[in-house]
């Protein structure tokens, strides 16, 4: 449940950075996974997105989680 929860959370940060004309690097879909698997933390995640979407994709993420609960 948490896990499909996590997944949700990355589809939407990642649908929210597409939508302003930006896809993901390899190296942050890597960090997606791990937070999906449980093995990264969201605030890993948003040192990735810094260098490839500033704040956007964390952000998304971030609120989506904090929304959701």
């Amino acid at each position: 449940m948490a896990r499909a929860r996590r997944q949700r959370h990355a589809e939407w940060g990642i649908a929210i950075a597409r939508l302003g004309g930006t896809e993901p690097t390899p190296s942050l879909l890597a960090e997606f996974q791990a937070y999906i698997d449980g093995t990264g933390r969201l605030d890993e995640l948003q040192q990735e997105s810094l260098r490839w979407a500033p704040r956007s994709v964390y952000s998304a993420v971030s609120h989506r989680e904090q929304f959701a609960g």
